[in-house]
Parts: C-alpha cells; sequence; structure tokens
C-alpha cells in the first residue's frame, strides 16, 4: 500500500470492523488493538466473544510462558516496556490524510468483494449537459485535484488523485518535502502499476477531435506507456510526455485515457516512472483529456 506508521488504515482507510488485534513476539503476547482504531466505543461494542478480564489473564499467562528461563531484570524491562506501550492506547489518535486511503493492492473485483475500497469508488465523468461541445478533464498532482470543464464553464472539481480515477492498480501520490515536488508512481514492491481516466459521452455523439496532454517523466530505464480506448477500438500513444491530437475516433460511449509505468533499476526503480510530476507550489495542470464533440 505504500504506507507505513499507518495503523489506522484498516479502520478508516479500508472499512474494516475491528474487534481484536493480537501481537505476538518471542518475548511476549499482547492485545494491541486500540492502535488499530480511533473510535474506541465502537470496536468495544463488537468485543462480545471474552470478557476483558479474561483476555488479559489469558495474554499474562502466554507472555509469562514466553519469558519463563528470562532473568528478573529482563522481566521487569519488558514490563516497563509494556506499560508505557499501554499508555498510548489511553487515548484514541487522530486519523491521519494517508491514512484515509482505500486498499490500493489487488485486483479491484477482488477488493470490492472484501469491501476494502473504503470511500473510493471507480469514477466516470458524465456531462451534466448533452449537448456540450467540449469536455476538458484535468488533473494537477501539486493542488491534488482534478477540475472539469464543458464549454469553457468549469461544472465540477475533484479533490484527491484517487477520488477522479476510474481504475488504479498498486499506485500512489508521493510527496518529496525535500525537492518540493509531488507526483503519481508505483508502490514501491511493485513492477508495474496503473491509473486510467474516463469520460462517458451522450448517446449518439461522435468525437470529432480528442487532445491529450499526457503528463510522464522518466529517469534510467522507466517507462510510462499510455493508450486510449473507447468501446470499439483501442489507440497506443507513442512517447511517455507530451501533447497527442487524435481525430480518428469514431462514435463511442465512452473514452478512457490509461497509463501504465514499468522499468527503472535498483531500489529506487519506482521512482524511474512517474505521472504528473509538478513543483509543489505549481497551479498547474499536468494531465489533461480534452473531447471536441460533433454535432
Amino acid at each position: 500500500e505504500a504506507l507505513c506508521d499507518a495503523p489506522l488504515v484498516y479502520e478508516a482507510g479500508w472499512g474494516k470492523k475491528l474487534s481484536y488485534i493480537l501481537a505476538f513476539s518471542k518475548d511476549e503476547v499482547q492485545d494491541v488493538t486500540w492502535r488499530y482504531t480511533s473510535n474506541f466505543e465502537a470496536v468495544r461494542s463488537r468485543r462480545v466473544a471474552y470478557s476483558e478480564a479474561e483476555l488479559i489473564q489469558l495474554m499474562l499467562a502466554l507472555t509469562q510462558q514466553c519469558q519463563e528461563s528470562y532473568t528478573q531484570k529482563r522481566r521487569e524491562e519488558l514490563l516497563l516496556r509494556r506499560v508505557l506501550e499501554l499508555a498510548e492506547f489511553l487515548a484514541p489518535k487522530k486519523v491521519t490524510e494517508s491514512e484515509l486511503q482505500g486498499r490500493l493492492s489487488g485486483g479491484l473485483a477482488w477488493r470490492q468483494q472484501r469491501g476494502e475500497l473504503g470511500s473510493w469508488l471507480p469514477f466516470t465523468y458524465k456531462p451534466a449537459s448533452c449537448r456540450c461541445k467540449k469536455i476538458i478533464f484535468k488533473y494537477s498532482s501539486a493542488m491534488d485535484k482534478y477540475s472539469i470543464w464543458e464549454d469553457g464553464v468549469e461544472t465540477n472539481q475533484v479533490s484527491g488523485w484517487a477520488k477522479g480515477a476510474f481504475s488504479i492498480e498498486k499506485m500512489f501520490r508521493k510527496v518529496e518535502q525535500d525537492w518540493k515536488m509531488s507526483y503519481l508512481a508505483r508502490q514501491e514492491d511493485s513492477s508495474e502499476g496503473s491509473l486510467s481516466w474516463r469520460l462517458e459521452l451522450s448517446p449518439g455523439r461522435a468525437i470529432e477531435r480528442l487532445d491529450l496532454t499526457c503528463a510522464g517523466t522518466t529517469y534510467e530505464n522507466g517507462r510510462v506507456s499510455w493508450s486510449v480506448s473507447t468501446d470499439k477500438e483501442s489507440i497506443p500513444i507513442e512517447g511517455s510526455n507530451g501533447v497527442h491530437s487524435i481525430t480518428s475516433l469514431k462514435k463511442a460511449n465512452f473514452v478512457c485515457l490509461k497509463a501504465v509505468v514499468t522499468g527503472g533499476r535498483g531500489a529506487s526503480a519506482w521512482q524511474h516512472a512517474q505521472l504528473c510530476r509538478e513543483s509543489l507550489d505549481s497551479q498547474h495542470y499536468s494531465l489533461e483529456i480534452a473531447v471536441t464533440l460533433s454535432d
């Protein structure tokens, strides 16, 4: 998930209804449920399998077995550590922005079946007016938002890179505070990641022209591959970055732009293929899909 030290993601992002989370080590067994929730009351209401006293007795008995061969000094050290850790559970922690994301790893159907998408759902933009001549759909990673226009009028804004995406496979938004840059990249342990964006068209409308600003940045042997698809055809786009115009599309019910990031070398391979790399103070939208429709 490209996350570190984000225990609340399971509850806040994935939508999991937690009850018992137990941690095991060679030194001890602990109930660490309270590290993973910000809603103590809701979790308490689900902890009905055992009484709290029974659970505590079990944890202490198992811990005692783990420490049978330990010196008294070592047991006291572990007891102090345990007390300090338990003190952290006295008050619920606040959810951070990164912990609000739904699960990104695994196929979409599998994540939907498990109910781990969180608040994310595949996004398809449908024009507000069936008579509009031009739709512009654009994204800025610095502002982390989408801006959507119809015939020169902004009709919608969507905050959050995932909220405006039609499909997501092993991607995340990276913010480099030291370099003051932001971009979208694949998860660090993944060899490939992809994102797509989809516009739904009014029935019977033909695409006169499709203009794309593809924002890909590569290093080493990183690769960004772009393609456009409709319900009638799929067209690969050459190059990882630049402006492209397509006038050969026929009537279509939708237009979908997809980016796939692969390649790179070494431990930082995931950084060698990026989408929408922008300075954090930028007000520019580096990704743009512009659809001109005929009458």
